[in-house]
């Protein structure tokens, strides 16, 4: 882990406390099921929220799924849009990357398996 940060110090990148605190303020976007694994991209230049989340192999009804919602601000109001999806049927994915383009999708699922999808998003 290293040394302790001696007071006084710039803290290191990704510690949040060095963000601006007029750009901190959190916005929650609700989704339809728990989110399992989440990570930002970049596709066609615009910023993209890429996740995994759903009820599991139980019966619950919430279900499981990817999906590629992207990020924008319309009149200074934040916007989170579904841009594709895909249903994962029983297996829940736990884990999501993607190709620098976003055109591939991989979904790790539990119970050791990898699926991999194209992602034809209209965005």
């Amino acid at each position: 882990r290293g040394p302790p940060r001696q007071a006084g110090k710039q803290a290191s990148s990704g510690n949040m406390s060095t963000l601006p605190s007029s750009d901190v303020r959190p916005r929650y976007f609700p989704v339809p099921s728990p989110v399992f694994k989440l990570r930002f991209v970049s596709r066609k230049g615009a910023p993209h929220v890429l996740y995994c989340g759903g009820g599991g192999s139980s019966k619950s009804g919430v279900r499981n799924t990817v999906v590629l919602a992207s990020l924008s601000s319309e009149g200074g109001e934040p916007k989170f849009e579904t841009k594709a999806s895909a249903d994962t049927g029983d297996k829940l994915c736990v884990s999501v990357a993607a190709d620098a383009d976003v055109d591939l999708v991989a979904a790790g699922m539990h119970g050791g398996s990898v699926v991999v999808y194209g992602c034809t998003a209209q965005d």
